[in-house]
């Protein structure tokens, strides 16, 4: 196999992240339907690529977390990786490569997931802030939680059109 290499993501790389979408999520068109909409409203992303031999194999996209209409920091989300190239460190690559980026670096990051892949990479369960999507936040954690967390944070509206809020 050939080195991966984890880059950001640019306007080329979109619809091989859209084919990789619809092929990962599959029969779910959700993820796919949640990045074109939040790129058809022109939303702020930050975006990387795994890329072998220039092929996207992996992706993952942060996406602006509020507190009252505020942001506070990041959801990441979505997080892709080609079916033939899973269970091989991509995905944490892509994760752990990211959050040293400048734009991330210290930065509240929410996500949304298995708790036991995520804790590894060190984010941490939390109580608080609510998610929207998770009573009782059993899949909901994060990495550098401030003190403050007595809200439910906020998402893009585009996630909001596409996912079940819980109550």
């Amino acid at each position: 196999m050939s080195p991966i290499s984890i880059a950001p993501a640019t306007p080329a790389h979109h619809p091989s992240i859209q084919a990789l979408l619809l092929e990962v999520f599959a029969p779910s068109l959700l993820e796919e339907q949640l990045m074109s909409k939040l790129r058809q409203h022109g939303r702020t992303l930050l975006e990387w690529v795994a890329l072998e031999q220039g092929r996207v194999v992996g992706h993952l996209a942060y996406s602006t977390a509020f507190r009252n209409g505020e942001a506070v920091g990041y959801h990441l989300a979505p997080l892709a990786i080609c079916p033939t190239r899973q269970r091989q460190g991509i995905a944490s690559r892509l994760i752990l490569e990211s959050l040293e980026s400048p734009a991330l670096q210290g930065k509240t990051i929410f996500v949304l997931g298995d708790p036991a892949y995520y804790k590894r990479l060190g984010f941490e369960l939390i109580p608080a802030p609510r998610c929207p999507f998770d009573q009782g936040n059993q899949h909901f954690l994060a990495r550098n939680l401030p003190a403050e967390t007595d809200y439910e944070v906020g998402y893009l509206p585009e996630f909001t059109s596409v996912f079940k809020r819980v109550s």
